[in-house]
């Protein structure tokens, strides 16, 4: 009898952990690793332009900046992955080498956004995305 409780409490302590990696298995995620994804990415705000990969650390309510590179006949859009968790706000780059893009949490918890921003540049009325690059956006929360 004893055998067969252990037995009993050890395939229930087990079956939750096998249908988290079940339901985990066919999950896509917008960037590859789902468990913190910007945790070990360099730091956004200590780079002086905004690169590929690289990770915003952010409470709700406070602005952060994105500083983008252009040249004539480019400018920067910017795309939340979820438009809930982020408000966006891109600035005109009139003649500067830098565009800057704000963005705002909306979020009240720990959560993590991306940011997707994509370089389209201007020939003769033809407009083509150039570029693009996806950030993470820990969003810390606010005690």
């Amino acid at each position: 009898m004893r055998f067969v409780s252990l037995f009993a409490v050890g395939a229930l302590a087990a079956a939750p952990a096998a249908f988290a990696l079940q339901a985990q298995e066919g999950a896509t995620y917008g960037i590859a690793n789902p468990q913190r994804p910007g945790a070990k990415a360099p730091d956004c705000t200590t780079l002086a332009e905004t690169l590929d990969g690289c990770t915003f650390h952010n409470e709700h309510g406070a602005t952060q900046q994105a500083r983008l590179p252009v040249s004539a006949g480019d400018s920067w859009v910017a795309t939340a992955g979820d438009a809930g968790e982020l408000r966006v706000r891109v600035l005109p780059a009139e003649g500067e080498s830098l565009q800057i893009i704000q963005f705002t949490p909306q979020v009240h918890a720990n959560a993590d956004a991306t940011l997707a921003f994509d370089r389209i540049r201007d020939v003769r009325g033809v407009r083509t995305v150039v570029e693009r690059r996806r950030v993470s956006v820990m969003i810390h929360h606010d005690h």
